[in-house]
């Protein structure tokens, strides 16, 4: 799957965004996994706990616990980011006490 560090830290950057943070990602250390192996110093292994823990990730930044639907009576958010490599937007709802979740 990933074959150097530099795309484990863009994949676990893109997940520790606030709306999947607060929903539980990070939870039970899922993430931990990914992140040890980013470690200056530490050598890049992807072995089979690093696999399991990005597809609990993907599993769960697609879920309906992170996901909403479309609501035309709430605002709307839209996110952007760009690196040298890759464009990217996120389309979130902005719900009345603050939090905010994508599309």
């Amino acid at each position: 799957m990933y074959q150097k560090t530099e795309n484990v830290v863009r994949f676990s950057g893109k997940t520790t965004t606030s709306f999947v943070t607060d929903r539980g990602v990070r939870q039970g250390g899922v993430l931990s996994l990914l992140f040890i192996i980013i470690i200056d110093g530490v050598p890049f292994k992807w072995d089979k706990n690093c696999k399991k823990a990005f597809a609990a990730v993907k599993r769960e930044i697609s879920s309906e616990r992170v996901l909403a639907h479309f609501d035309p009576t709430l605002p709307l958010v839209l996110a952007t980011d760009a690196s040298p490599y890759a464009v990217g937007a996120v389309l979130s709802h902005v719900y009345p006490d603050g939090s905010e979740r994508p599309i």
